[in-house]
C-alpha cells in the first residue's frame, strides 16, 4: 500500500511504486495496490472506490478525503479487505494511517509486513515535526514497527539507522532502480540550451540544505554572469520564503530560479539541458534525482550526507562535504568541464546506471524479501 501511485507526479514515489509494481507483475508475483486519489495538494483524474488497472496492475483508488494529505476511509476498507488473501503487505512510507492500518491488518489475518521507510527513520528526518511523530509512537506507530516482518531500504546508512531502532530486524538492502533513457528519449528532449545551468531537484525543506548551495552560487555567478541556478521543487514546511531572503539578501535574484515542481519531460529537458545536477542535502536514504541525472548523462555534485560516494570513485561527479566552501569549488569544477570532458563523464554514468539500477533487478531482489519473510515465519493460522 502506498500514499500516491502513478499517475501522480508528486511525491516521486508514486512514480517508483508503479515501476517496482509492473517489474513484479512481469516477474509472476501477483502484485495489487491500494492507495488514494492524491497528488499533492491536487487529486488525481482517476476512477474512484472500485478495481481499474494501470500498464497491466490492479489498482484500486480510495476516495481521499478533503483537506487531508492521504486519509481514505474508501482505501481503508479496501486494503482490510484484501489483506485477508494477501500472503505479502508492502507498505511503501512511514508516519501514516497506512502503517498503522497494515499492522492491525497483519494481527488479524497472520500476513507479514514489509516496510520502506524512505529515509523517515533516519536520525535527521525524526528531528523534523517530532511532536507529531511521537505522537504517533504513541498511537501505535512503536508496536507497528516492533511487529514489521521485514524492511527494505535503500542505503547502508539507512540500514544503520533501521537496525539502531529494531535491532533484531530483517532488512534488506536494495537501491532504488532507475528508467534509462535511449538516445531517441534524450534526443527529443530537445538540443542544450548554451546558457550554463546548476540544477537543484528536490523538496525546498531545511534537509535539502538549499541555503548553502545558494550561498556557494553566489560566489560563483560573478564568473558565470550568463549561468543560472534553477532550484526545481515544491514548497515544504514554508522553507521557500527563507531561501527567498537569501537570495534577495545576496543581490543574485536575477540569476536564480524557483519554477516549483518539476517532472515528467520538463525534468527531462532540464536534465539534459544542465551542466551538473547538485544535490547538497543532510541527509538522504537514496536520491532519486541523482539517478534519474546519472541516467541522462548528466554530471551530479552529491553530499556526503547522501550515499553517492561511487560518484567520485567512477568519475561520475563529486561527493563532497556540503560545506558552502566545498560546494562551491566543486560547481566550478563542473562548469569548467570541456565538452569533451562532459561526454566521457555522461557516457560512464548511464553505463553505470544501465548496469547496476535497472528496475528488473529491483524487483528481482524485492521479490527475495519476501520470500525470506515468508520462509522465516511459523505456519499461518
Amino acid at each position: 500500500m502506498v500514499k500516491t501511485y502513478a499517475p501522480a507526479e508528486f511525491p516521486t514515489g508514486a512514480q517508483q511504486a508503479h515501476h517496482f509494481a509492473r517489474e513484479l507483475r512481469a516477474g509472476g508475483v501477483d502484485v495489487r495496490v491500494v492507495t488514494t486519489n492524491g497528488n499533492g495538494a491536487n487529486a488525481l483524474d482517476v476512477a474512484t472506490g472500485r478495481w481499474t488497472e494501470r500498464d497491466g496492475v490492479p489498482v484500486y483508488y480510495g476516495l481521499r478525503i478533503p483537506r487531508t494529505s492521504d486519509l481514505s476511509w474508501d482505501a481503508w476498507r479496501s486494503f482490510h479487505r484484501e489483506s485477508r488473501a494477501a500472503d505479502v503487505i508492502h507498505v511503501m512510507g512511514m508516519f501514516s494511517w497506512i502503517n498503522l492500518a497494515a499492522a492491525s491488518a497483519a494481527r488479524r489475518c497472520g500476513v507479514p509486513v514489509v516496510v520502506s521507510p524512505r529515509g523517515m527513520l533516519n536520525p535527521e528526518a525524526l528531528a523534523f515535526s517530532r511532536r507529531k511523530k511521537a505522537l504517533y509512537f504513541r498511537l501505535g506507530g512503536s508496536r507497528a514497527l516492533d511487529e514489521t516482518a521485514g524492511f527494505h531500504v535503500t542505503s547502508e546508512k539507512e540500514r544503520d539507522n533501521v537496525a539502531k531502532l529494531r535491532p533484531r530486524a530483517r532488512i534488506a538492502v536494495i537501491p532504488n532502480g532507475v528508467v534509462v533513457p535511449s538516445d531517441d528519449d534524450l534526443a527529443s528532449f530537445g538540443p542544450d540550451r548554451g546558457d550554463p545551468t546548476v540544477l537543484f531537484v528536490g523538496r525546498i525543506h531545511p534537509i535539502k540544505n538549499v541555503i548553502p548551495l545558494v550561498r556557494a552560487w553566489a560566489s560563483i555567478v560573478p564568473r558565470y554572469p550568463r549561468a543560472k541556478l534553477v532550484l526545481a521543487g515544491p514548497d515544504d514546511h514554508g522553507h521557500r520564503a527563507e531561501v527567498e531572503r537569501t537570495i534577495a539578501s545576496l543581490g543574485i535574484g536575477a540569476s536564480v530560479v524557483l519554477p516549483g515542481y518539476v517532472g515528467g519531460a520538463d525534468l527531462g529537458r532540464l536534465l539534459v539541458s544542465s551542466a551538473c545536477l547538485v544535490l547538497p542535502s543532510v541527509a538522504e536514504n537514496f536520491g532519486n534525482v541523482v539517478a534519474e541525472a546519472l541516467a541522462h548523462r548528466l554530471p551530479v555534485v552529491a553530499s556526503t550526507g547522501t550515499p553517492w560516494s561511487e560518484l567520485r570513485d567512477r568519475g561520475c561527479g563529486w561527493w563532497i562535504e556540503p560545506s558552502v566552501e566545498r560546494l562551491e569549488g566543486a560547481i566550478e569544477a563542473a562548469l569548467s568541464l570541456t565538452p569533451e570532458e562532459r561526454v566521457v563523464m555522461g557516457d560512464r554514468a548511464r553505463r553505470w546506471m544501465t548496469e547496476a539500477f535497472s528496475w528488473s533487478s529491483f524487483a528481482s531482489r524485492m521479490a527475495e524479501l519476501y520470500r525470506g519473510v515468508l520462509a522465516s515465519r511459523t505456519a499461518r493460522p
